[in-house]
């Protein structure tokens, strides 16, 4: 009977089968040594009358040698022992069990210490049928916190119905619970916020049509957390929205200060919002200016004077005609004269170096789009490049995509914006002080100004604690900031599994694209199928953005490597 009604559970038939050959062959030698004990010789008839021919191999052999008395004792072992393994019931549990079968009999309510022993016991019993999945080198425990990125069934953090997506869920029942499984702020508030469960455990969830009674004040906490915030919004990104960004080195470049002038809410999250708070995106007077850009200075004249001197010198007919000044890099336009090979300027890259006493000289031969070669060398007075002004500049107010992050000036002294659906993969390296964490922070907080909550969501993973600490509580955010590697592992297997199910959507709607798919959900043009409770709602960007990778490889180097070349593969 167990078999028929659990034909998965394959992994527990052999266990089934042992414990139940076990029982059957224990009664049946119990049966022969209660009867008459006939022997084979007596004909098989005699033996189908008692034991049968298995009760005649197993009762015969312990009756002769420890008389029927000890043969009953024997047998009754055996037959304990089958039912132990056919319930897979330890020894030391038998009063518990007994117990719970006690109260499912007679439907008697268990005593508090019978409940925490029976909620251990079940937490146990599930980690022992957990099997921890093989590596290539052997295998990796699952720990009892992994249960937040434990998969779709489990609805760990992001709530699904019948048909595999988020449950429509107007309150939480129970917020003190939520604010336990979510997280334990410190003292420090979340400047070292990691999710911590102390024991495998679920939110429960009120069903929409039936809220449960809370106060106010605690429901709109909840619901205002950045890990229980909408996960849909109103964007996508190039064929599935996830975009994943790493930085490998262990400098503290860069120092970006608290963030203000965020909401609390975006559009997109789930249940009944404040009409009151919407969120709303920060001015861009938020961000200060920086110094007014530098034409011309000084030293640009002495360096024009040292390159012709060199020309002159090396008796080469060719003049500076003009130059492009940069933040930190200024391109000189240099021109030829009737008869002179560009192979000349090019050989005297080192003597140009050595007049202006810089061994970062760059010849482009030609300018693209310009009759003319360029020698890029550094400013000996560089400039501030301020982020405030690269997110007013025109070039910034022309993009209107959410992934639109400001990345600096270029040699002509012109703003550049990037556009991180076009790049969704993007590894920042350097040696320290090269500026690398004063890009992921420029990167994230020109996300901050420009999209909303419903259009990108971020996962942020931080395991020096110190570099992303000044955007925990965003409401971008879709759980804590993570600091603990083997978390930061689980979280990027559950953004795996998102990107499948989104997969699975392209493929059951006819897109290929999630833009595509996010404009036919806003337009009404999708048609569910009749019966589907389901509610579409656009998906939004997914931005990972992974501090220290290279410490994170070394904690957990193969749950890592395997999701990031996933994610790497699959979510252009």
């Amino acid at each position: 009977g167990w078999l028929f009604r659990h034909p998965a559970s394959v992994n527990d038939n052999g266990r089934v089968g042992i414990g139940f050959a076990l029982f059957t062959i224990s009664v049946a030698a119990i049966c022969h040594v209660a009867l008459d004990r006939p022997a084979p010789a007596d004909g098989m008839p005699a033996l189908s009358a008692s034991g049968g021919l298995f009760g005649w191999m197993l009762g015969e052999p312990l009756a002769l040698l420890i008389t029927p008395i000890g043969a009953y004792a024997v047998l009754g072992i055996f037959v304990l022992l089958s039912l132990l393994i056919i319930t897979k019931t330890p020894p030391n549990r038998i009063g518990r069990r007994l117990g719970d079968l006690y109260t499912w009999m007679f439907d008697d309510t268990p005593r508090s210490d019978d409940r925490a022993d029976a909620s251990a016991d079940e937490t146990a019993t599930k980690v022992l049928e957990e099997k921890p999945a093989r590596g290539r080198r052997g295998r990796r425990k699952k720990s009892d916190e992994s249960e937040l990125f434990d998969g779709a069934d489990e609805l760990p953090w992001w709530r699904r119905n019948a048909s595999g997506r988020e449950e429509d869920v107007d309150v939480v029942t129970d917020p003190e619970h939520l604010t336990d499984l979510l997280g334990k702020q410190t003292d420090r508030g979340y400047d070292n916020a990691v999710v911590e469960v102390d024991a495998p455990t679920n939110p429960t969830f009120a069903p929409s049509d039936e809220p449960a009674a809370a106060p106010a004040d605690q429901v709109t906490e909840v619901l205002n957390s950045p890990a229980l915030d909408r996960l849909r919004g109103s964007s996508g990104s190039e064929d599935t929205g996830f975009s994943l960004i790493g930085d490998g080195d262990d400098g503290s470049d860069g120092d970006f200060g608290g963030i203000s002038g965020f909401g609390t809410d975006g559009p997109g999250a789930r249940g009944p919002q404040p009409p009151e708070a919407p969120y709303v995106l920060p001015s861009p007077a938020a961000l200060a200016a920086g110094p007014p850009a530098v034409v011309s200075s000084e030293a640009n004249d002495r360096t024009v004077a040292q390159i012709e001197k060199v020309f002159e010198e090396f008796k080469v007919g060719a003049r500076v005609t003009g130059f492009s000044r940069g933040p930190t890099v200024t391109q000189y336009e240099v021109e030829l004269g009737p008869g002179v090979k560009v192979e000349k300027i090019t050989q005297l890259s080192s003597n140009i170096s050595y007049a202006v006493a810089s061994n970062d000289v760059r010849i482009l031969a030609p300018i693209p789009g310009k009759s003319a070669i360029g020698i890029e060398i550094p400013n000996a007075d560089r400039e501030t490049v301020a982020l405030g002004d690269i997110l007013r500049s025109p070039a910034a107010q022309r993009s209107t995509h959410p992934l639109t992050i400001a990345v600096g000036k270029d040699v002509s002294g012109g703003f550049v914006v990037a556009n991180l659906a076009k790049m969704p993969h993007l590894l920042v390296a350097g040696s320290t002080g090269s500026g690398k964490s004063s890009f992921v922070n420029s990167m994230i907080t020109s996300l901050l100004m420009r999209a909303k909550p419903s259009e990108v969501r971020m996962v942020l993973v931080d395991p020096k604690r110190v570099e992303l600490t000044s955007y925990a509580g965003v409401p971008h955010l879709i759980t804590p900031i993570i600091t603990n590697p083997k978390k930061a592992a689980e979280a990027l297997q559950w953004v795996v599994k998102e990107m499948d199910m989104r997969y699975d959507d392209l493929a059951s709607f006819g897109f290929r694209h999630i833009d595509d798919f996010n404009k036919a959900v806003v337009a009404g043009e999708i048609q569910l199928p009749v019966g589907s409770e389901r509610v579409l709602k656009p998906y939004p960007y997914l931005l990972v953005v992974v501090d220290e990778l290279a410490d994170l490889m070394m904690v957990a180097p193969r749950d890592v490597e395997d999701s990031i070349v996933r994610i790497t593969q699959l979510a252009r």
